[in-house]
C-alpha cells in the first residue's frame, strides 16, 4: 500500500540519483582523460559526499530546522559603524587567524562551527598561536541550543560564559553526534569575551561593515 501510494516520489528519487550518478561519471571520465579544462579544476566528485543527495534530503540534514523562523534573545553589545575608510579586500588566512576547513558531517551544528570560527580568531589576536577549538563542546554542552538539531551562535557565547571557557579540538574531538557533556574544565584554553555583533535587519552602509570586519 505504501508504495502505490507514494511510488511517483520513489521513482522521482531514484531518476534524481541516477542523474547524479551519470554526471559525476561523465565528469570523473573527462577528469582522467583531461580533455574538460574545467574538470582539472575540480576534484574527483566521486569522492565527496554529496554525490547521492537531492535537493531535499540535503536541506534535512545540512540545514537546521530549529532555527527557521526562531531568533536569538541574547543582548549584543551592538557596534556603532563607522563610516571609516577600509582596504579593498582583506584575508584572514594570510594573517593566520583562520584554522583549517572542517566538515561538520550529518550534523545541523553550523551556529557551533560559527560560534569557535570567531572565537579562533579572537585567540589568535590576543596570543598569535593558532588553535583549533572545539565544537563538539558546544554540540554536548550548550542546553541554550538543540546539538546536531540545530542553534544559534549568541546562545552558544553565553553558554560557553558559563562553563567557564572552550577547550582545543584534540581534547573534546569533533564526532557530530549528541551526547551528556563531559567537559573537563582544567582543559579549558579561552575564555569568551564580551560578545559584539552588527545590527540585523537594516540596510548598513557596506563601507561601515568592512571597517568592523577588518579591525577585530
Amino acid at each position: 500500500m505504501y508504495f502505490i501510494i507514494h511510488s511517483s516520489l520513489l521513482i522521482t528519487g531514484i531518476r534524481k540519483v541516477r542523474k547524479n550518478f551519470q554526471s559525476i561519471n561523465k565528469h570523473n571520465e573527462e577528469y582522467e582523460e583531461g580533455c574538460n579544462p574545467i574538470s582539472k579544476k575540480l576534484i574527483n566528485l566521486l569522492t565527496s559526499p554529496f554525490k547521492k543527495c537531492t535537493e531535499g534530503s540535503w536541506v534535512c540534514t545540512s540545514v537546521s530546522s530549529r532555527a527557521i523562523g526562531g531568533g536569538s534573545s541574547i543582548d549584543l553589545n551592538i557596534l556603532e559603524l563607522d563610516d571609516n575608510e577600509v582596504p579593498d579586500s582583506i584575508d584572514w588566512r594570510e594573517k593566520g587567524y583562520v584554522t583549517p576547513v572542517k566538515n561538520q558531517g550529518d550534523c545541523c551544528s553550523c551556529w557551533a562551527f560559527s560560534a569557535v570560527d570567531s572565537l579562533e580568531g579572537h585567540l589568535y589576536k590576543a596570543t598569535k598561536k593558532p588553535a583549533s577549538l572545539s565544537e563538539q563542546e558546544l554540540i554536548y554542552c550548550s542546553l541554550s541550543n538543540w546539538g546536531c538539531i540545530g542553534g544559534w551562535i549568541e546562545p552558544a557565547f553565553k553558554d560557553l560564559k558559563r562553563l567557564g571557557g572552550i577547550t582545543t579540538e584534540e581534547s573534546y574531538p569533533y564526532n557530530a553526534l549528541n551526547n551528556k557533556c563531559a567537559l573537563k574544565k582544567r582543559l579549558i584554553v579561552a575564555e569568551v569575551p564580551e560578545e559584539s555583533g552588527s545590527p540585523c535587519g537594516t540596510h548598513i552602509n557596506r563601507n561601515s561593515n568592512y571597517h568592523e570586519i577588518s579591525t577585530l
